[in-house]
Order: C-alpha cells, then sequence, then structure tokens
C-alpha cells in the first residue's frame, strides 16, 4: 500500500475522531449552559451540534481525500465525461471485435480457398507430368518413324 494511503487513512481517523470529540464537547457544553440555537429547546441544541458535527465528518473525509488524489477529484467533478468516454470505448470495442470476426471468418474463407487451389495445382501438376511423359513416348515413337520415312 502506498505511503499516502496509509497517512491519509490515518489523518481521515484522526480527523473523525477530532471532529466528533469536538463536536459532542460543544454539545455538551451547549446542553449544560442550557443556550439554544435559533430560539431551540437547549437539548435540542445539543443534539443538532452533534448531528452537525457527524454531517461534517464525512465532507472533510471527501475534501482530504480529494486534495491528495487525483483519482478522487476524477470520480467527484468528472464521472460523467468518463462515463461517456468509456460508452464510447465500448462502442469502440464492439465495432473492432466485429471488424476481428469478418477478418478472421474472410481469412478461414481464404484458407480454404488456398487449400482447393494448392489441390488444383496439384492435380495439374499430375496431368501436366502425365502429358509430358505421354509426349516423350510419342516422340520416341516417332523419331523410328521419321527415319523410316526418310530411308
Amino acid at each position: 500500500m502506498p505511503a499516502y494511503t496509509i497517512v491519509a487513512l490515518l489523518a481521515l481517523v484522526v480527523a473523525g475522531g477530532a471532529i466528533a470529540w469536538l463536536g459532542d464537547v460543544i454539545g455538551y457544553r451547549l446542553g449544560k449552559r442550557r443556550s439554544s440555537l435559533l430560539g431551540l429547546r437547549p437539548r435540542t441544541t445539543a443534539r443538532i451540534v452533534g448531528i452537525a458535527a457527524g454531517a461534517i465528518l464525512p465532507i472533510i473525509g471527501l475534501g482530504v481525500a480529494a486534495l491528495g488524489s487525483s483519482y478522487v477529484q476524477d470520480a467527484l467533478f468528472n464521472i460523467q465525461h468518463l462515463r461517456n468516454q468509456q460508452e464510447s470505448l465500448l462502442v469502440q470495442v464492439r465495432e473492432l471485435n466485429d471488424t476481428k470476426n469478418q477478418a478472421e471468418h474472410d481469412a478461414e474463407q481464404a484458407r480454404g480457398q488456398a487449400t482447393e487451389a494448392r489441390q488444383e495445382a496439384a492435380q495439374l501438376t499430375t496431368e501436366v507430368d502425365e502429358l509430358t511423359n505421354k509426349t516423350r513416348s510419342l516422340a520416341a515413337r516417332i523419331a523410328p518413324l521419321q527415319r523410316q520415312r526418310d530411308a
């Protein structure tokens, strides 16, 4: 685990504990003094201070995380852009997969055609060899006949 992560986690724990303690102390003191905010009863005022301290905890946690990590900043402020980019990349992946599949299909057809062409070439080579042999045997027969004719 990176050192920043360890430090950030420790800072969040310490800050969270300090804020919770501070909220508790302020709420307790407001309750003891029987102070009130906005004309509320002292007990309700103390509870609201405790709730406010609890609400501040995640905000401070997000703030610390956002200050220290560009990933958190991206997640908080650029999420829609990242989702749009992800969707366009998924479309590109699908298109590339389709292109790849078509290319594989075309390659398979080309391999089949190449195999057929090789077989046809082998067959034609065999026929050429047979015709060459026939031509030689005919040439061998013709040579004595031409000598007889000339004689």
